[in-house]
Formats: structure tokens, C-alpha cells, sequence
């Protein structure tokens, strides 16, 4: 493979590919779930930016828990 040539992979589940001597050579650059999802402090400054009384962090924190820290789930809440 060229020393230029990008390869990307996107999927909704682990394809089945071997792959682990690219995460070895640390070659490879995975993103999943839990790394796209909000923290509590991302949602908190996400939701303050449009709503004070969403600033709370109680419920912050339980509205994270619900939609499982999706920006888009929060975007819905404007």
C-alpha cells in the first residue's frame, strides 16, 4: 500500500476484519460510541448555551444518562 493512501472504514458494528497488527503499530484510529457521546461537562456546556434552566447539573446528568450522551439527541431539546 502507498505510503500516502488513507484508508477509512466507517460502520455501525466491528467489521470483521483483522486489524489488530495496525492498532499494534498504532497505524490505526478508531473511533467508537463513547468517544463521540458528550461528557457531563460537554452537555452541560452544550445545554447552558441555549437554556439556563437546563444548566442544572442534576439534571444534566440524568438527561446525559437517557440519551446516552448523543449530541443529536441534545440538538432535538433547542
Amino acid at each position: 500500500m502507498p505510503q500516502n493512501l488513507t484508508l477509512v472504514i466507517t460502520s455501525r458494528t466491528q467489521p470483521p476484519l483483522s486489524i489488530a497488527n495496525l492498532r499494534v503499530r498504532c497505524q490505526l484510529l478508531e473511533v467508537d460510541n463513547l468517544a463521540l457521546a458528550f461528557d457531563d461537562d460537554e452537555t452541560h456546556r452544550f445545554l447552558s448555551q441555549f437554556n439556563d434552566h437546563l444548566a442544572d447539573e442534576d439534571q444534566n446528568k440524568a438527561l446525559r444518562a437517557q440519551v446516552e450522551g448523543w449530541p443529536s439527541a441534545f440538538s432535538l431539546l433547542r
